[in-house]
């Protein structure tokens, strides 16, 4: 089996092999166990319009498919994960993976072929000449929060000229072994250019079997009146999510933040401001954390003097969170942290509003389970040697009954369906038997989709359904059954790694020290849910679901849980703006660059569509 290792970087790093001992091993996914996810649903929206200048995206205001209004996708991903200090929130990432979230080979001998593509939609540049000084100008990044692309390997820029032919104008590499900065590239349309169908689009050689070889793609502008040497554009913008309101953990059991809401609640949070302007800026923002089961907005914070920034710089920010803003409360709650940035509407590209891109959000769960991770993985974490075990480390504050586990097991090249793990709670990691709490055999089963979590209830020696008393420090899980390498998800955007440890000897446990990452393993408490992660919890009745604020003067938020997709019409009946969100995604849809109105949004969880209606003035 073809494995690739990952060695110690900036920012990630294995602990590499020593002899014949097998130790923790990081590796790319590399496929699902079927079709489903973002990236296999389509809006169904085409257009046999051609587009016109300006061209522009920045992959910010919907996450999974790229916008079918502008892309032809050929598997590429667009989210906020995989990108290293991004110049905008959302990037489109190219992989091994197609839409549908499958490789597209897995033989092994086949280090290297076309994988990923995106295609813009036809663009009517009849009756331009190269004195509309016509520029494409985009940013790239060679591996980021994913695995760093080989030497070989490349992605290429392509332009369609009047006949239909593809021709190469750009390649890129990667020539440093390491996470790279992204890089600003910026080229001029020729004659051969000037035509009624005019395309391009980006392609990426690299592995075909699964999340290797990664690239990232942000900031495309194709616009006329630019010149080569013009990298700025005045805009500012928020790349990098909040983190979680918690100190310590994304979720938590609401019972467990209860009984010490002040030692489980972060005292500060944190952004990346990103000037794209080659001169000195001025930014306010504000911050906020509301309860979204409530709407009700428990903390704002906004600087009492402007902030600085200098030219083409990205500038962290951090925001205090003071007075431990959560209440008490019965019951499960999400909150959203929210940092915005206030910017003008100034039109700097015709027709877009760039205050798209000026929010960044992210949700915390306290409901009945215990997390580290985001929700989604970036890399798997196993280690490949029979009686070896991973544990991780997780603190109670007041006695309570654990009932499931939830994991997400990730495929790599060697299908394990059939084969078991060994399924375990310790109080210590001492190796003495009244250390174990719990061991059960499990078969190994995968997921449907990717970063869905499977859930493992407790049982009894007869099987039936039961649970494991916890009072303070409690460790959960697994031990292997063979030499074959069975693996969870790991989070690179949270790092917990602090709270990772392994024993390959069955004697000594040894604590995680460099790997960067959280595993995606969830001890679950109370009462049982086994729908997909982070879940909300559902309001008393329907009229609860809110779209806020209403009035709008942009963004709108809802407490509706699990919508994937919306739809907004106007008042005659048209589609005017569509969006799609994977499980994790903000609740937030910006409607910003509609005239003021009064339109009905359309939202569909899967099962159920909720339609409400929103006044936008400003």
């Amino acid at each position: 089996m073809f494995v690739r290792h990952f060695f110690l970087t900036a920012f990630f790093s294995l602990l590499t092999l020593t002899g014949a001992i097998a130790q923790l091993q990081r590796h790319p996914l590399t496929r699902t166990a079927g079709t489903g996810g973002e990236r296999d649903i389509r809006s169904g929206r085409t257009t046999s319009t051609p587009l016109r200048l300006p061209f522009f995206d920045d992959f910010s205001t919907y996450s999974g498919r790229p916008d079918d209004l502008l892309w032809v996708n050929g598997g590429v991903l667009i989210n906020n994960q995989f990108a290293l200090n991004p110049p905008s929130r959302g990037v489109a990432t190219f992989d091994g993976l197609r839409a549908n979230g499958k490789p597209y080979n897995l033989d092994p001998a086949i280090v290297q072929s076309p994988v990923d593509t995106l295609t813009t939609r036809p663009i009517d540049l009849a009756g331009l000449t190269t004195g509309n000084n016509v520029v494409l100008s985009f940013f790239w990044q060679a591996g980021g929060l994913g695995e760093m692309p080989d030497p070989t390997d490349s992605l290429l820029l392509q332009f369609k000229n009047g006949a239909g032919n593809w021709r190469t104008v750009r390649s890129f590499g990667a020539t440093a072994r390491g996470v790279q900065e992204f890089r600003y590239e910026a080229l001029a349309l020729t004659p051969a250019d000037f035509h009624a169908a005019f395309q391009f689009r980006f392609l990426a050689f690299g592995r075909p079997a699964g999340m290797y070889d990664i690239w990232n793609v942000d900031y495309v502008y194709l616009g006329q009146g630019r010149t080569l040497n013009q990298q700025s554009v005045r805009d500012l913008t928020v790349s990098r999510q909040p983190k979680s309101v918690l100190r310590r953990y994304t979720a938590m059991p609401w019972e467990q933040f209860n009984a010490n809401p002040a030692l489980e609640t972060a005292t500060v949070d944190s952004t990346v401001v990103n000037n794209l302007e080659n001169n000195f800026n001025f930014f306010e923002y504000r911050y906020t954390i509301t309860d979204l089961t409530s709407g009700r907005e428990l903390y704002a914070f906004r600087p009492s003097v402007a902030e600085q920034i200098s030219a083409n710089q990205k500038k962290p920010v951090g925001v205090p969170i003071a007075g431990s803003p959560i209440p008490v409360a019965a019951g499960p709650r999400v909150l959203q942290s929210r940092f915005a940035i206030e910017t003008p509407a100034t039109p700097v590209i015709p027709g877009v509003d760039l205050r798209r891109n000026d929010t960044v959000s992210t949700t915390t769960v306290l409901n009945d389970y215990y997390a580290y991770d985001d929700g989604t993985a970036e890399y798997a974490l196993g280690i490949g040697q029979r009686q070896g075990r991973v544990a991780v480390r997780y603190v109670l504050n007041q006695p309570a009954q654990l009932t499931a586990v939830k994991l997400f097991i990730t495929p790599l090249e060697r299908d394990l369906v059939g084969q078991t793990f060994v399924l375990s709670v310790w109080k210590r990691l001492d190796n003495l038997r009244e250390s174990t709490l719990y061991q059960r055999s499990v078969p190994i089963t995968y997921s449907d989709s990717l970063n869905k979590f499977i859930t493992l209830f407790i049982q009894d020696a007869r099987n039936a359904t039961s649970s494991i008393s916890v009072t303070d420090t409690f460790y959960v899980g697994w031990q292997q059954t063979s030499n074959d390498l069975l693996t969870v998800g790991l989070d690179v955007n949270t790092d917990s790694r602090n709270q990772i440890f392994y024993n390959i000897t069955g004697i000594d446990w040894q604590a995680n020290r460099e790997l960067v990452g959280s595993l995606m393993i969830r001890p679950v408490f109370g009462n049982i849910t086994t729908s997909a992660e982070p879940q909300m919890p559902a309001p008393v009745s329907e009229s609860a679901y809110r779209l806020f604020p209403n009035p709008a003067t942009g963004p709108v938020s809802w407490t509706i849980p699990g919508v994937n997709s919306v739809q907004v019409f106007d008042l005659p009946g048209r589609e005017v703006r569509a969006a799609r969100y994977q499980p994790d995604a903000t609740p937030t849809l910006d409607l910003s660059g509609l005239p003021d109105g009064i339109y009905v949004l359309h939202l569909h969880t899967g099962r159920k569509s909720f339609v409400r209606k929103v006044v936008l003035r400003r």
